[in-house]
């Protein structure tokens, strides 16, 4: 084994940063054999199969093409799920837990049954740990999820069934939502829309440019709060009074999202800084 742990560092090392390609080599021996940094280092003078080598051998060449290690193996953990993941859907960010952590502890004391909308649901993850965390501290909800790509939403799909979670899914587009009328107002919605400006591709990795869906990722740059502004009307409708609207936001139009809600007459709003620091989430009453 040492010997392809050579080779992969050996082959990717004038592409990538050593710290990156270690944690490549944890995604890949996660992926094919199943193993901790501890299994690692303990089996480390193991002899790979041919099989396993040549798996390798492939992912390796993959990732010198700057395609992102979670769409070759068609895994990306989030919180404490592994997800099916391919280019339909972006790669569940780290930063994105703390969104479902927010609403959860929000929750946590909830009498009744919660009615809850995850807008541009995308790999469903975030629908999907609301969901299953609210059932641990024993909150009944009712969650529904919705995206317009139905690529989307067959990954969403394949994962709520892989983590047992009841989520209804359902193609919607959130920028004409007019004639959607759902049966049950809800007490919650939240989205991580896209919200990425066209002229901030250039501070973008070309793995995300070339290989995320762009549809998930970019807005015009002279409507950057299209989908905030769209998702917040619907909420005006169709959110209990009381009820939240919790969003993932740009990190430069905090105040301009505030103020966007603020006009269309939700109070209360709150903004959160995640664990780089950076204005990215974002909580409003109706």
């Amino acid at each position: 084994m040492q010997q392809t742990l050579n080779y992969i560092r050996k082959e990717l090392n004038s592409i990538y940063p050593p710290e990156e390609i270690q944690g490549f080599i944890m995604y890949i021996f996660s992926h094919l054999k199943g193993y901790s940094l501890t299994d690692l280092v303990i089996n480390s003078s193991e002899t790979l199969e041919d099989t396993e080598k040549n798996s390798v051998i492939e992912i390796v060449g993959k990732l010198k093409q700057h395609i992102p290690i979670q769409y070759i193996i068609n895994k990306a953990t989030f919180m404490d799920f592994e997800f099916y993941v391919n280019e339909n859907v972006l790669i569940p960010r780290p930063e994105t837990e703390e969104l479902v952590n927010w609403v959860v502890s929000d929750y946590t004391d909830y009498k009744g049954t919660l009615n809850i909308l995850d807008a541009c649901t995308g790999s469903g993850c975030i629908a999907i740990c609301i969901d299953q965390y609210l059932k641990k501290e024993g909150v009944k909800a009712e969650v529904k999820a919705c995206d317009i790509s139905e690529g989307a939403l067959d990954v969403a799909t394949e994962n709520a069934k892989k983590t047992y979670a009841n989520i209804e899914m359902m193609k919607l587009d959130l920028l004409n939502w007019q004639n959607y009328k759902p049966e049950n107002k809800f007490n919650i919605i939240v989205s991580n829309p896209p919200y990425v400006r066209e002229s901030e591709k250039k501070m973008m990795n070309n793995n995300v440019l070339d290989h995320e869906p762009y549809l998930a990722l970019f807005v015009e740059d002279d409507n950057p709060l299209i989908f905030y502004n769209s998702i917040a009307e619907f909420g005006m409708k169709y959110l209990h009074k009381g009820g939240h609207l919790y969003f993932e936001i740009n990190e430069a139009l905090g105040e301009d999202t505030c103020n966007a809600l603020i006009n269309l007459g939700y109070t209360d709003i709150e903004i959160k800084k995640d664990v780089f620091g950076k204005d990215r989430f974002l909580k409003a009453s109706r």
